[in-house]
């Protein structure tokens, strides 16, 4: 097990903290600019489903005066970050937790056992878009 004075492992966290944000808010940015085509494939069922109760034309309305706003926005794209960077953030808890669970001839074995997991749940992702 490593061994680190109190304040080295504050600072391996805040250098963590740092990097999960600066991935969340990269996510941000590649979320933000595919914004419309992400609210088109979201609105599109329901559309689809104003389409065939025989609605002309199918659009969506507004309740509120900045409903269209929050919700294209500010809401998608941060649930599309959140979606994206998962990955990157579940790995920087990972390494920062790691040494304190386990020990160091076994460290080998777990990043091949996290890297597969994340290789399969990637593949479950595709298929299941």
């Amino acid at each position: 097990m490593l061994r680190m004075p109190f304040l080295d492992h504050l600072q391996e966290l805040r250098s963590r903290i740092l990097k999960i944000v600066l991935g969340l808010l990269v996510a941000g940015a590649i979320s933000l600019t595919f914004v419309n085509q992400l609210w088109r494939l979201i609105a599109a069922p329901a559309v689809e489903a104003l389409t065939r109760l025989g609605i002309k034309p199918p659009t969506l309305k507004a309740i509120t005066p900045m409903e269209q706003f929050n919700v294209i926005w500010v809401k998608l794209p941060f649930l599309c970050a959140l979606f994206i960077a998962a990955p990157w953030v579940v790995y920087q808890i990972w390494v920062l937790s790691l040494p304190d669970f386990i020990s160091a001839s076994a460290v080998m074995q777990c990043h091949s056992c996290f890297a597969l997991l994340g290789c399969s749940s990637s593949a479950a992702h595709s298929h299941i878009l």
